[in-house]
């Protein structure tokens, strides 16, 4: 039997307008097509605005919400605001993949972890702020590799990760095509790529599904035969998530449209 969830990312539900209240309610009917569990990462919303949508998602009848934060989620309109205390508010709300030490089950042997996730400056031209954009990736990353270690050493199962910025530059897209080395250090989080390849070709038996967003751009990258990488559309004022099914063989997922919204032409 496949496993089925949703997944939302980049929804921007602060300008979502009058489809706020369509999103919502296509929420409310996925338990009823098969479908009990919602993945976002990231771009919820911004931080005066994330906990109070994470909490109205959270309410929604026999759906379960797992999630991460992006960039937009930790920023007010005057600039960026503290992580630690945006993390404590949202971590109230279940489930904060980022701070849910082993993740959660989606079924046996399958596991889903997550964690936020920064752009880390390494891909592309580099820019003045590197350094400080790698310490804040660094430190996600290496949470997630101690987290993929741990969950490992108690034996294979396949794992889903859910984190905001695409890892790869192949997975970082710009209308269709990779980001010009302008703009890909601000897209892409080489560093965690780095760390996932190399867990991934240490655990050849397992399958790791990656789910990100950041971009606006759909991508579908097989970075090694084990690990494929994710990344959805999105369009500002039109939230939207798609539908996810994993083979129950392979275990990683077909996708499926869910609620669209088309940018008028």
């Amino acid at each position: 039997m496949s496993v089925q969830v949703a997944w939302a990312s980049d929804a921007h539900l602060d300008q979502a307008g009058w489809r706020l209240g369509h999103f919502y309610d296509a929420l409310a009917l996925l338990p009823s097509m098969g479908y009990r569990r919602l993945i976002i990462t990231g771009d919820i919303a911004t931080a005066e605005t994330v906990a109070p949508a994470l909490l109205k998602m959270s309410r929604t009848q026999n759906l379960g919400i797992a999630f991460v934060l992006g960039n937009h989620d930790f920023c007010y309109c005057h600039g960026l605001g503290d992580f630690t205390a945006i993390r404590r508010i949202v971590s109230k709300i279940p489930i904060y993949l980022h701070e849910a030490e082993e993740g959660i089950e989606l079924a046996p042997r399958m596991r889903l972890v997550g964690v936020d996730g920064w752009f880390d400056g390494r891909a592309g031209l580099r820019l003045a702020e590197a350094p400080i954009l790698e310490d804040i990736a660094d430190r996600d990353t290496a949470l997630l590799e101690c987290r993929l270690q741990k969950i490992l050493g108690n034996g294979d199962q396949d794992i889903v990760i859910a984190t905001h910025v695409p890892p790869f530059p192949e997975a970082s897209l710009h209308q269709g095509k990779p980001s010009d080395p302008k703009n890909a250090p601000l897209f892409c989080n080489v560093g965690l790529g780095k760390m996932l390849r190399r867990i991934a070709r240490r655990h050849p038996r397992v399958n790791f599904t990656v789910l990100a967003g950041h971009t606006h751009d759909p991508a579908d990258f097989q970075a090694e035969p084990n690990l494929r990488v994710l990344v959805q559309a999105a369009e500002y004022g039109g939230p939207s998530f798609e539908l996810l099914d994993f083979d129950p063989l392979t275990r990683f997922p077909t996708r499926k449209p869910g609620l669209v919204w088309k940018k008028p032409s």
